[in-house]
């Protein structure tokens, strides 16, 4: 496992991050070893968070689970982030505009020729 910081541990989400399966569930049950049991666990619906082996270590360790998906990356990206390709626009912002357009909402780029 690799590690985070100065003085050789590693922190929770470096662990969890680094794979699925056998190794994250080694890694889950390390963190808890070392940490103590969290009242609850939230994470998005990745498959390496819903396997069953991942979620028995967390079931057998009495932690709630929660995959509520609050703070997901894509909620951010889709609903709050501007992008230059959409003409400073989120995705839903954009998609919001298709059909009030003839061109399907992206603002008309200047003939070049």
């Amino acid at each position: 496992m690799g590690t985070s910081d100065q003085d050789g541990d590693g922190d929770l989400p470096t662990l969890l991050m680094l794979g699925t399966g056998d190794p994250l569930c080694a890694a889950l049950e390390e963190a808890l070893a070392r940490y103590g049991r969290p009242e609850i666990f939230n994470t998005d619906q990745g498959s390496q968070f819903t396997s069953y082996a991942f979620t028995s270590v967390l079931r057998e360790a009495e932690v709630r689970i929660s995959m509520d998906g609050r703070g997901r990356w894509s909620a951010y990206y889709n609903t709050q982030r501007p992008h230059s390709g959409l003409a400073g626009r989120t995705p839903i912002e954009a998609y919001r505009r298709i059909g009030q357009s003839e061109h399907g909402g992206h603002e008309r780029q200047p003939d070049l020729a």
